[in-house]
């Protein structure tokens, strides 16, 4: 229920408050983050890694995965299909 709905696409923004921690999560469908700030992301028990400004991420399906913010918020737009949420 955004802008526009649609089946095959579900595209957000994530915006973190400065020294914030999106804690371990997984889910079914992969994903994809558009970073746009700077912020670390981790994957399992990999250790953080920092994509900066223009860099993204990719989440394969069901992946342990995590992130957070720094000194500065931390801000990404992130895109999944929803048909593969099951």
């Amino acid at each position: 229920r955004g802008l526009e709905v649609r089946d095959d696409v579900i595209v957000g923004v994530s915006l973190m408050r400065p020294n914030a921690t999106y804690p371990d999560h997984h889910h079914p469908p992969e994903e994809v983050y558009y970073v746009l700030s700077e912020g670390d992301w981790r994957q399992n028990d990999d250790p953080w890694w920092r994509p900066g400004p223009g860099g993204y991420v990719y989440n394969p399906p069901n992946i342990v995965h995590a992130m957070r913010s720094g000194p500065t918020p931390l801000f990404a737009v992130w895109c999944l299909n929803p048909a593969k949420t099951h």
